[in-house]
């Protein structure tokens, strides 16, 4: 095969399997265990969950990486470059060694049909082999039991939150979604669990032994603290999730002080209630199922609380473009509370729902607010900075493409 670059090596991964996801480990099994890749040399973590995953694999990196830890991270989707997803020490990892995994990989695979994040899940389990590590980080891309990071054992199993979305693959019960997130859990390792009441979901499972899972810890009068202080915990991300990356840093290194503070203000996690650098005040994030729409809401209301000013009204303008596949109604209603205007957008993709679409199933839901319709994030961004003042706020959110279309508008004109 002639030498190709890394983004044409994307376009040929792509090509011969129809689907990015088809869940099941024998496929991706066989090619690992050619490769020598099932037994990572450093400590694991695995973490899966509906929201929140993100946080807490951005949380753990940065407390590992203060106490001079040698960590890599795997994670999904990506905003705007595929590297984003296989990281060492914080750091993207280079075109050229992605392109040596990709080669390998091919040169292997006879005519095994692997999906795209088959493919790519064994790419960083092999640049992770060629790095000495102290801490890997593995994020499920999609429930847990049949995904492909599950072909690995971890020392330590996280859930965030189990919340009904992807039903179409998972199941249209939380019992059912439970059941495919535990199966990240090990009879013989250590698993968190990041709220009660997904705790009681997965201790109830009667193929769950429960001994060694545990639900996460409150955070103490100091660390709350930290975790309270816009300053410190800049990304307000949520107290159950960095809890979870400390529980996590604990048990793998019981002798290794945390040191919250200066983590948390070191941490960089893109797309999750990220201000943007703009004249109109932006954040954007990829919230997109009703759970997460309703951290966002609490996040933002606490936001716009901090920032009140005598005698002035902070509008707020929602940027929504939304995959159809996803539970909109719910999203809407409860985001509508805190959105004085809506501009829904169209996105590149066939998965998603039109401008047209959204707007229809607003107009449908009673919702009294003024919404219009877009063909790009870039047009209604355009027409919002045409009538908004410093004083108001644009956010930008729905799916993960639209927060990077908001990330590729703004890189052209800065």
């Amino acid at each position: 095969m002639k030498e190709m670059s890394l983004n044409g090596w994307l376009d040929h991964i792509q090509s011969f399997h129809p689907q990015e996801i088809e869940l099941g480990l024998a496929r991706i099994r066989t090619i690992a265990k050619k490769l020598e890749l099932l037994n990572p040399m450093a400590k694991v973590v695995m973490v899966g969950g509906t929201n929140g995953k993100g946080s807490v694999v951005a949380t753990l990196e940065a407390i590992a990486k203060k106490k001079n830890l040698r960590v890599a991270s795997y994670t999904s989707p990506h905003l705007l470059r595929f590297n984003e997803r296989i990281k060492l020490n914080g750091t993207e990892v280079e075109d050229e060694m992605l392109v040596k995994a990709f080669t390998l990989i091919e040169s292997i695979r006879d005519d095994l049909p692997l999906t795209f994040f088959e493919f790519t899940t064994l790419a960083a389990l092999w640049v992770f082999k060629q790095s000495q590590l102290d801490l890997i980080i593995l994020e499920v891309g999609l429930g847990g039991r049949l995904d492909a990071v599950n072909i690995i054992d971890p020392d330590v199993s996280l859930i965030t939150t189990i919340a009904l979305d992807h039903t179409d693959w998972l199941g249209n019960s939380l019992a059912q979604i439970a059941s495919e997130k535990a199966g990240i859990i090990r009879a013989k390792g250590k698993t968190f669990i990041g709220d009660s009441h997904s705790y009681e979901l997965v201790t109830q499972l009667p193929e769950v032994l429960t001994e060694n899972v545990s639900l996460v810890s409150q955070a103490d009068v100091e660390q709350l603290a930290l975790i309270k202080d816009p300053q410190v915990n800049q990304y307000l991300l949520l107290e159950q999730n960095i809890m979870l990356a400390l529980d996590t840093f604990k048990h793998l290194f019981p002798n290794q002080p945390s040191h919250l503070k200066e983590a948390l203000e070191a941490i960089e996690v893109r797309g999750r209630f990220q201000r943007l650098s703009t004249f109109i005040p932006t954040i954007v994030d990829v919230a997109h199922n009703p759970q997460a729409a309703e951290n966002l809401k609490k996040q933002l209301k606490g936001y716009l609380s901090r920032l009140k000013k005598p005698g002035k009204t902070t509008k707020v303008v929602a940027i929504c473009g939304m995959m159809s596949d996803k539970s909109i109604e719910d999203v809407l209603l409860i985001m509508d509370e805190v959105v004085d205007e809506w501009g829904f957008v169209d996105l590149p993709i066939d998965r998603a729902a039109s401008a047209q679409e959204l707007m229809m199933v607003y107009q449908a839901l009673s919702l009294q607010n003024s919404c219009n319709g877009y063909a790009s994030v870039e047009q209604v961004y355009k027409a919002c900075c045409q009538t908004l003042t410093p004083n108001d706020l644009i956010l930008v959110f729905g799916s993960f493409i639209t927060v990077a279309d908001m990330f590729q508008y703004e890189q052209s004109v800065s």
